[in-house]
């Protein structure tokens, strides 16, 4: 009687570990907007938005991926276009896999 009280308040301790661990959700890191338009000399603001993750801000990163420079200028968390083209706003939190961009097209 003892051992099968003690399996089964096993089972039940860890059936509410799971549905509590479950209960945060998918873990989401992602810009908003995840794509923008901007006319050149216009300047949009964007998020950056982490849910059910624990982001030390000292560790999260962004900035403009590779030759989209020539397209954008990033002050902060603007963005400001500086001729026709596309760009790629790229995001990290240093020290996990978790990335994020955004799509920018510059238009006349």
């Amino acid at each position: 009687m003892k051992k099968s009280l003690a399996i089964t308040l096993a089972i039940a301790a860890a059936a509410i570990l799971s549905v509590c661990t479950s209960c945060k959700g998918k873990p989401d890191f992602y810009f908003n907007p995840s794509e923008m338009t901007v006319k050149v000399g216009e300047t949009k603001s964007f998020e950056i938005s982490a849910e059910n993750i624990d982001v030390d801000h000292d560790k999260l990163k962004y900035g403009i991926e590779e030759g989209g420079g020539d397209y954008i200028r990033l002050n902060g968390t603007n963005v400001t276009g500086v001729q026709v083209g596309e760009a790629k706003l790229v995001a990290v939190i240093e020290g996990t896999s978790y990335t994020a961009t955004c799509k920018i097209h510059v238009t006349k």
